[in-house]
């Protein structure tokens, strides 16, 4: 019995095991979903036409209502966002005096909305400023001498870039969702269940055992991996990415490098699954040790921003997580090149490998 006999044998009996298939292939369908969900209600918020219909709950202001309307807000008696003008405020403004306007709402629910109207006013009373000191003869540049103009090096948006990089995550993530059920059961499901025992009665070195079992759950993590990448941009190609200035290439070139590079990641995942398997009492402590791991790519995602994450070099996870943004983002940003990435944790695979190895040989294995 060699390691390829324990592949096979493990292999049907994950492909006969729904709830581990079931498992992995939740991520796979539903992640890239509610993240297409996620991006078209954002977008659906930003479009002129969602904005919420607002009111005067004061006076009336035919030169407000002017202003507001032609920034594509519109009025309805009904609407919840209001916006108190003093009684007199054309009598204030025709005088050169200053006047109070209130805008109420929900900063929650209606916070576009709200933030248009303060943008919409505000212009207004720059305008407004601006032509009192041009009819007393004085330039409007005296009321304003410092002129700010910022220019970012980044060609995305603060919104599009948290949203890009949410997406890196959720790829980056799939390695680790993917076979982890199928991990937990081949290695601690076997041993609570007490079918490892007549396993290890077989003459087959414990070395070829755990290779068996660790290429029947790398074989899933790489399809499973493989699919949420590829079906997950197919599906965010149809999604509202443009309208929030993200320009994700979706095609099929860059799903194959996107999972190209977390191949050697999703082996080593897969080994370290195993090794908590097999170090773990039972398969419930398996699985609450293996559900905390798969979120280490979201933690460290979040943590490592920016130059600390530019910096990462060839750090497994951070790699992938600085590296991604080139065949999807078309990014310049130069990291570790892949080939050393690929040495580095195929070495770190193999030497986790051997460890399982070894614990299969002590007789601990057998005990609960």
């Amino acid at each position: 019995m060699s390691a390829l006999t324990i592949f096979l044998k493990e292999f049907i009996d994950l492909l006969r095991d729904r709830r581990a298939l079931f498992s992995g292939l939740a991520y796979v369908a539903f992640g890239p979903a509610a993240v297409l969900l996620t991006v078209n209600m954002l977008a659906a918020q930003t479009r002129e036409t969602s904005y919420a219909p607002i009111k005067f709950c004061g006076a009336q202001s035919a030169l407000l209502a002017q202003e507001l309307t032609a920034a594509g807000l519109s009025f309805d008696p009904k609407a919840s966002i209001c916006v108190n003008v003093p009684d007199d405020l054309e009598a204030r403004l025709a005088e050169g005096r200053s006047a109070r306007v209130h805008v109420r709402g929900d900063l929650t629910a209606q916070a576009s909305t709200i933030r248009k109207v303060e943008s919409t006013l505000a212009r207004f009373s720059s305008t407004l400023g601006g032509q009192r000191l041009l009819a007393r003869g004085v330039s409007s540049s005296v009321a304003s001498p410092l002129t700010v103009d910022t220019q970012t090096t980044n060609s995305f948006s603060r919104q599009a870039d948290i949203i890009a990089r949410v997406l890196i995550i959720l790829f980056v993530m799939a390695p680790f969702f993917v076979a982890v059920a199928a991990a937990a059961d081949m290695t601690a499901g076997e041993r609570e269940r007490r079918s490892l025992e007549p396993l290890l009665a077989h003459p087959v070195g414990a070395f070829s055992i755990v290779m068996g079992k660790w290429l029947a759950a790398a074989t899933l993590g790489v399809a499973g991996t493989a699919a949420c990448i590829i079906g997950g941009l197919a599906l965010l190609e149809h999604s509202s990415l443009a309208e929030l200035g993200i320009r994700l290439e979706t095609g099929l070139e860059a799903g194959l490098t996107v999972t190209l590079y977390l191949v050697p990641l999703t082996l080593l995942v897969t080994a370290l699954q195993i090794a908590v398997g097999l170090w773990s009492k039972n398969f419930k402590d398996a699985q609450s040790y293996l559900m905390l791991m798969s979120f280490a790519p979201a933690v460290l995602g979040f943590v490592m921003t920016g130059e600390r994450l530019a910096q990462a070099g060839l750090w497994p996870l951070a790699w992938e997580l600085a590296a991604l943004s080139g065949p999807l983002l078309k990014s310049t940003t130069p990291s570790a090149p892949f080939a050393m990435v690929v040495a580095i944790e195929l070495a770190l695979t193999f030497t986790v490998l051997v460890v399982c190895a070894f614990r299969l040989r002590s007789e601990a294995i057998l005990s609960r």
